[in-house]
Formats: structure tokens, C-alpha cells, sequence
């Protein structure tokens, strides 16, 4: 018998990105030329980004 094990899925997309956090593609694009959101490239492709990391970059600003 096969067991299939499913995997918690750690990345998202910058659009998928844009969706949970609702800023502009082009912003977090942006951000993370200017070192503010941290992000993967695989094969020099679109980021990969993985929403915990930026949600806490989010919280560490709040101004109150």
C-alpha cells in the first residue's frame, strides 16, 4: 500500500503574496529590490516568498 504524505506549503508566489497582504505586485516587487521584504529567485524566475517572514517584517512596523 502507498502512503501519500502531504507537505505544508512554505512559498507563495508574489501575486499570491499581493492577494494575502494587499499590497501591489509592483510594491513587493520593490520592497525587495530595496532589501525590505525578503524573497527567493529559482532560476533567476519571478520571487518566491514565504508569508510568515513578511508578516512579521509587517508587524515589526506597526506604529500602533
Amino acid at each position: 500500500m502507498t502512503q501519500h504524505v502531504t507537505v505544508p506549503r512554505v512559498f507563495v508566489t508574489t501575486k499570491e503574496l499581493s492577494s494575502i497582504i494587499s499590497i501591489p505586485e509592483y510594491t513587493i516587487r520593490k520592497l525587495v529590490r530595496t532589501g525590505v521584504f525578503p524573497a527567493y529567485q529559482v532560476l533567476g524566475k519571478g520571487y518566491l516568498f514565504k508569508p510568515d517572514e513578511i508578516i512579521k517584517i509587517i508587524n515589526k512596523d506597526r506604529i500602533n
